[in-house]
């Protein structure tokens, strides 16, 4: 299944914005929106790092991808808000469609 249309890509937009800053969520939640840096501390303090993701209490691992959510929603409009136009050109009219093509081209096999 694929997106009728792909207009926002937080990564991708983070990397236009400075290509020599980490473009991590934990990262850019710190850069952006300080007052919710380290959410992510909080939940996996709760959880064993060798324990299968499906063995995890079910609240637990909610919580985490409400607040991973979160923040990629919020980045995405503060990222895109912020942007130069010629930012936004470059990830509407060549960046998103070639990531669109490479996911394709490996979900067929094609080591990209």
């Amino acid at each position: 299944m694929w997106p009728n249309k792909l207009v926002q890509d937080t990564m991708l937009m983070a990397h236009n914005l400075n290509e020599n800053r980490s473009v991590r969520l934990k990262n850019l939640t710190w850069d952006h929106f300080p007052e919710f840096g380290g959410y992510e501390d909080l939940i996996e303090s709760k959880m064993d790092k060798t324990v299968d993701m499906r063995k995890v209490e079910l609240q637990i691992v909610s919580d985490y991808c409400c607040a991973d959510t979160d923040m990629t929603w919020r980045l995405a409009w503060e990222t895109h808000a912020n942007a130069p136009d010629d930012s936004v050109r470059l990830m509407r009219d060549l960046q998103i469609p070639q990531a669109v093509c490479f996911a394709r081209m490996e979900q067929n096999g094609i080591l990209v």
